[in-house]
C-alpha cells in the first residue's frame, strides 16, 4: 500500500536530500510547472521584457551566435560544480 506524504514531511524528506539531488527535484517541479502558470506566477519587471526583446532581436540578426538551452545549462552546471 502507497503511503500519502504530508507537504511538510515530503519538504523534510527533500531537504535530507544531497544538493545535486535536491536541484534534480527542483529542477523536475520547475519543468512540471505549464508555461502559461509559470509566466502568472512569475511576471517580468519592464527591464527584464526589455534584455530578453534585445536578446531576440541579437539572436534574429545572428542566428548562428545562440546555443542550445540544454548546452547553455549544462555550461552553468559545469561552472556552477567547478566553483564548488
Amino acid at each position: 500500500m502507497l503511503a500519502v506524504m504530508t507537504k511538510a514531511e515530503i519538504k523534510k524528506a527533500v531537504l535530507e536530500l544531497p544538493v545535486e539531488e535536491r536541484a534534480e527535484v527542483a529542477q523536475a517541479i520547475w519543468d512540471s510547472i505549464p508555461s502559461e502558470e509559470e509566466a502568472r506566477l512569475l511576471p517580468l519587471y519592464d527591464w527584464q521584457r526589455e534584455a530578453l526583446g534585445e536578446a531576440l532581436e541579437d539572436l534574429e540578426r545572428n542566428p548562428d551566435s545562440g546555443i542550445p538551452v540544454k548546452e547553455a545549462m549544462g555550461q552553468i552546471r559545469d561552472e556552477v560544480s567547478r566553483r564548488s
